[in-house]
């Protein structure tokens, strides 16, 4: 449920991820889970600041969600919680406790973090120092969370930082240098089809050309800007954006005839007024923009693609070791050796019954962290006591094998997967009426 509200949130559909954060809040709330119960009020907090703009509120949600976290003994999501106080307090303006927020949350994120944990809390502090006027060091944040995204090929990312490096320099006032750039990424987002990067560009676009005195220019990719962004919103911010045009033509207008009525000189005062008019408004569009831009960073296209990759990589392994067994009992028979299995398998015989090697596993696991990421440390968390051989059980389970196919997987016998089913039922505490594939599907 809590992967559905997280869809819904990245599509900006905020009625449909409210009906999946509360369905999401009892299911936690019923499991008595302290982990579970952080996790999803983090996103609530997330869901208040994006809908309502209510950044205390969302504090207050952030600072709860960590007391449970905390609870949990989880570092990695006590980390988030501060990454995301430090969000929430450069909006309110109090950038001495968004330093402070910042500072605790690396101090998690080196230990426990992801990359995608580095490179937003880089770029969501770069906001900070631009709201400080440290321009020169937040563009600094900005590149090393560029660098993270560049080491990992997530070229989308990229985009999405040298258009708030850009975005920087306007701030700066250097209007030809951040146009520079976010030429060069608009031909990237348009040859990949990246809207919601396109948004940003079209926006800074107007706002460079606006400032450079070429209002022609402006207008039209603040159309561009308008046409895109009412794809993802709603008749609401429609209408608001077509009064907002309506304004900007009309001034547009009015400059037109006082440079037929006035003299050079004062055409050029009326284009100053004008201009001063416009970075007004599209100031104020710009941070509407980047407060629901900030909750998008993560990509389902990269997500999709590495569930692929994960679904090939382990019908590979299945297959693999299918004929290793096939082998090896094709041996068996030649030879007339008898196999002798014990009803009562320890860890170890199920360790010796493998036949896919340490570095198969490393590469499923590397896989499968990639296709849900911190799921294998959330389990380890949730159940510390778990084993290696129930960990591939529990994963198996996850992907939704069937016995055979797991048999496969892990090298052993259907009759063995289901006794070490019912073994990980018992390491994770589970009643008689709760089933143990619906625990593994919802986990």
């Amino acid at each position: 449920m809590l992967y559905l509200y997280r869809d819904y949130f990245k599509k900006a559909d905020f009625a449909g991820a409210t009906k999946y954060i509360l369905a999401s809040e009892k299911f936690a709330k019923n499991s008595g889970k302290p982990e579970w119960i952080g996790n999803v009020k983090l996103n609530r907090a997330n869901l208040t600041a994006a809908v309502e703009s209510n950044h205390k509120l969302a504090i207050e949600q952030d600072t709860e969600a960590i007391k449970y976290c905390a609870q949990a003994k989880d570092s990695l999501c006590m980390g988030e919680g501060y990454e995301h106080l430090s969000v929430r307090y450069n909006a309110i303006g109090n950038y001495k406790m968004a330093h402070h927020y910042f500072k605790l949350a690396m101090g998690l994120f080196r230990k426990f973090g992801t990359d995608t944990n580095f490179s937003t809390a880089f770029n969501n502090y770069a906001n900070v120092l631009c709201n400080e006027k440290k321009f020169e060091k937040a563009i600094i944040h900005i590149d090393s969370a560029k660098a993270i995204a560049l080491k990992n090929n997530n070229i989308h990312s990229v985009m999405l930082f040298n258009a708030n490096i850009a975005a920087t320099y306007m701030d700066m006032k250097q209007y030809d240098k951040a146009l520079s750039i976010i030429n060069e990424c608009e031909f990237i987002n348009l040859k990949n089809n990246w809207s919601d990067n396109l948004i940003n560009n079209y926006l800074c676009k107007s706002i460079c050309y606006e400032q450079l005195g070429k209002y022609k220019e402006g207008l039209n990719y603040l159309n561009m800007y308008n046409n895109l962004k009412q794809q993802y919103n709603g008749e609401n911010v429609r209408t608001k954006i077509t009064l907002a045009e309506e304004k900007y033509k009309k001034e547009e207008q009015r400059l037109i005839l006082k440079k037929k009525e006035l003299t050079i000189e004062k055409s050029q005062r009326a284009q100053e007024r004008f201009a001063g008019i416009s970075f007004t408004l599209l100031s104020f569009l710009s941070i509407g923009f980047w407060l629901w831009r900030r909750q998008n960073i993560r990509s389902k296209k990269e997500l999709a693609e590495n569930k692929k990759n994960l679904t090939e990589l382990t019908n590979l392994l299945i297959e693999k070791n299918s004929l290793l067994l096939e082998k090896e009992e094709e041996l068996q028979r030649k030879s007339n050796v008898e196999i002798i299995s014990t009803a009562d398998e320890s860890d170890a015989a199920f360790y010796n019954q493998r036949i896919l090697t340490d570095s198969d596993w490393s590469a499923f696991k590397e896989s499968f962290e990639k296709a849900y990421p911190n799921y294998i440390a959330r389990l380890r968390n949730s159940h510390p006591t778990i084993t290696e051989s129930e960990e591939r059980l529990f994963l198996c389970l996850k992907l939704n094998l069937r016995t055979k196919e797991t048999a496969s997987m892990l090298g052993i016998s259907n009759d063995s997967v289901k006794k070490n089913r019912s073994r990980l039922r018992k390491r994770l505490s589970l009643e008689a009426e709760n089933d143990l594939a619906d625990y593994v599907r919802l986990f």
